[in-house]
């Protein structure tokens, strides 16, 4: 193929590329969120434990477990909000020796990477149980807590915090935790975590955590196009008239007036090679006047689609030659 004189019409189409930015395109971040694929055991401890991607906080000092909720029978039965598992905090204080009766605190979290400057929605479901009242003691909370953590693992400004206290209103009933809220551009992570503050001993009450959800932008997310940088190939086509088809994930659309075509910019002819980035991107030209082909104003696309979230928001971007 051989361009070299005056007349070409060609333009570079560098790097095309829809990609996700802060507030877009909300995926799930935790691991495990509904405990659907396993859970912590731990009949009672005052050392933490992982399992399932989560850990497992007891009181350090008195003590506390965690069981599967959805197959535990004990003390109300099993509780699950969806599917078959949940996990269930619970203390022996005052029911088996030598545990003692007294206020405990247990957490369960994760800590997943975020991106900073961006909108995440963070949500809990927990079920609190008292088999003797609708009430728990005074002092009870159920929490959910989202800490922003920098590069070096500190914290950034204050927690998001949610939470429930153990009035009628919130107890042995399903309630949601959660709110939405936006990180610091310095945040590349956040502890998240469920906390409980309870009295009541495992023959009364216990609290049973479900469904949680961190949804957001994943780290790591780029672009939603096939081949958006054309490393994979450029449509090659030396000159059509009015053709629409597929090459290389881009399907391409000829002029139907007086015809184009594609070609890799990696040419030596029409100005030389013209890469923004990498090895490869595609060059639309046209002969106009040259060859036999007429002159005149032509238009071509390349083009390709996407699934994309409804109410997410979108960068679209590509960098051009001509």
């Amino acid at each position: 193929m051989n361009c070299r004189r005056l007349g070409f019409v060609g333009v570079l189409l560098g790097i095309a590329i829809l990609t996700l930015q802060a507030g877009g395109f909300a995926a799930q971040v935790l691991v495990n969120p509904g405990f659907e694929a396993g859970q912590v055991f731990e009949n009672q401890s005052t050392s933490p434990s992982t399992g399932a991607g989560w850990t497992f906080t007891p009181d350090p000092v008195l003590g506390s477990g965690c069981w599967d909720g959805g197959v535990t029978a004990w003390t109300g039965g099993p509780k699950v909000h969806n599917g078959s598992h949940s996990i269930r905090v619970f203390h022996y204080g005052g029911v088996y020796y030598p545990w003692e009766a007294g206020w405990r605190t247990a957490t369960l979290s994760q800590t997943p990477d975020v991106l900073g400057d961006s909108d995440y929605t963070a949500t809990a479901w927990v079920y609190v149980t008292n088999v003797n009242t609708s009430t728990m003691a005074s002092g009870f909370y159920a929490t959910l807590s989202v800490q922003e953590l920098d590069a070096g693992g500190n914290p950034v400004g204050a927690a998001h915090v949610y939470t429930i206290d153990g009035s009628a209103a919130n107890v042995n009933k399903w309630k949601l935790l959660g709110g939405r809220f936006h990180t610091s551009a310095a945040t590349v992570k956040v502890s998240f975590m469920l906390i409980a503050h309870w009295y009541e001993d495992c023959n009364v009450g216990h609290i049973t955590w479900d469904d949680c959800g961190l949804s957001g932008p994943p780290v790591g997310t780029s672009s939603l196009l096939s081949n958006g940088g054309f490393e994979g190939g450029a449509v090659l086509d030396n000159t059509t008239m009015c053709a629409t088809y597929t090459q290389v994930d881009w399907t391409a659309s000829t002029d139907c007036n007086y015809g184009s075509g594609f070609w890799t910019a990696t040419a030596t002819w029409g100005g030389g090679p013209t890469i923004h980035s990498g090895t490869n991107a595609q060059r639309v030209f046209a002969y106009n006047g040259l060859y036999g082909h007429p002159v005149g104003p032509r238009s071509s696309s390349l083009s390709q689609s996407a699934a994309i979230v409804p109410g997410g928001t979108y960068t679209v971007s590509a960098w051009v030659y001509a």
